[in-house]
C-alpha cells in the first residue's frame, strides 16, 4: 500500500504481501453515526448475500478515519484489515478483523453508508404529472390536426 501526495510524492505504507488478495480500500468516514441503524459498512458477499457491519462496530473501537482493506484471496474465509495511522510515531499498523457469525466468502464492492449517502428527496409528482399531461394533450392535438 502506498500513499501519494497531491505533489506526487509516493510513500510506501506497508510492504509487498501485507494484504494478500487485496481488492478494495475503503475509509471509515469521520461522520459515521452509530445512533443511525442504516449507517455502517455494506459489502456484497458474492454470490450469497449482502453483509452489513453497523456503524457502532467502527465508532466503538475508535476506527473513524481508518482504512479498511478487503481481500478476494483464495482462502476461506476472506480477510479484512484495519489500517491505522499513528500521528505520534508517524507509522502505520494493520490489524486483521475477526469475523463473527457467517464468514464472508468473497468481498465485493464494500461501501460505507453515511448521512451524505442517505438523503431524502421530494418526489416530483405534481410537476411530473403536469408535464405528462401536457405531452398527452400535445400528442392528441397533433393527431386531431392530421385526422380530423
Amino acid at each position: 500500500m502506498r500513499l501519494i501526495s497531491p505533489g506526487g510524492v509516493i510513500t510506501p505504507v506497508l510492504g509487498p504481501g501485507a494484504f494478500p488478495g487485496a481488492e478494495t480500500v475503503s475509509f471509515v468516514p469521520l461522520s459515521l453515526d452509530a445512533s443511525d441503524p442504516l449507517q455502517g459498512f455494506y459489502v456484497a458477499d458474492f454470490p450469497t448475500d449482502i453483509q452489513f457491519a453497523a456503524a457502532s462496530n467502527f465508532t466503538s473501537q475508535g476506527l473513524l478515519g481508518d482504512a479498511i482493506v478487503t481481500s478476494e484471496f483464495d482462502g476461506t474465509p476472506k480477510f479484512a484489515w484495519d489500517v491505522r495511522y499513528d500521528s505520534g510515531t508517524g507509522t502505520f499498523s494493520k490489524t486483521l478483523f475477526t469475523q463473527t457469525g457467517n464468514g464472508i466468502t468473497q468481498f465485493e464492492d464494500g461501501i460505507f453508508v453515511t448521512p451524505q449517502r442517505i438523503s431524502e428527496t421530494s418526489v416530483p409528482e405534481p410537476s411530473s404529472l403536469l408535464l405528462l399531461g401536457a405531452g398527452i394533450l400535445g400528442f392528441v392535438g397533433s393527431l386531431r390536426r392530421k385526422y380530423f
